[in-house]
């Protein structure tokens, strides 16, 4: 790719790319009395750097929005079962049929399952495929509206936060009627949010 298709990230874009990761993960933490243990934020965290790398990637290479969404789905597919179905058996680091069908179920079927399931859910089963998607999607999301420089500041600002917020309110719908920490989580969401 020639030098005048590309665009330089600077530190800045690095910087707000970073911040909007941690502002999901910060999100993605209110599901600790969902799970059993922490390895749905260490999943999350990968997902959402995943996604903000796909981002970023896109908007240095000035591709089109549609291939950092594939980028970041072939991610998921490739990293899914290492990461969140290693419990199920099978041949979860190998993205064969049985670990792909696997990882369809969790991701269309996982949302009933957790809500249906009583907390704590396994921090180690299949349902951990959904914080990886959602710290993949709101990263995404995010440092793609982020890279958008033509509407007003105002709606840029409300477009980057639509994303993390978005996250949260998908936490909150799948976490437990009593959360870890409302205003930890709170005031971390509003001062990142802020920043």
């Amino acid at each position: 790719m020639s030098a005048a298709r590309r665009s330089r990230l600077t530190r800045g874009d690095l910087g707000e790319a970073a911040l909007l990761v941690v502002l999901v993960v910060v999100a993605l933490s209110g599901l600790a009395r969902t799970f059993t243990g922490a390895q749905f934020l260490l999943v999350g965290t990968v997902g959402a750097l995943l996604g903000a790398g796909s981002a970023l990637l896109a908007r240095r290479h000035r591709w089109p929005p549609a291939l950092p969404v594939l980028l970041a789905a072939a991610g998921v597919v490739l990293l899914g079962g290492p990461l969140c179905l290693r419990a199920a058996g099978g041949t979860p680091y190998l993205p064969v049929p049985g670990t792909l069908e696997q990882l369809g179920d969790a991701v269309v079927g996982g949302w009933r399952d957790a809500l249906t399931t009583l907390p704590p859910v396994d921090g180690d089963g299949p349902l951990l495929v959904l914080p990886f998607v959602l710290g993949t999607a709101g990263a995404l999301a995010a440092v793609l509206a982020a890279g958008l420089r033509r509407p007003p500041l105002a709606v840029q600002a409300v477009l980057v936060l639509a994303a993390p917020l978005l996250v949260l309110g998908v936490v909150l719908l799948l976490g437990v009627a009593t959360p870890a920490s409302v205003l930890l989580q709170g005031g971390a969401v509003a001062a990142l949010a802020l920043g």
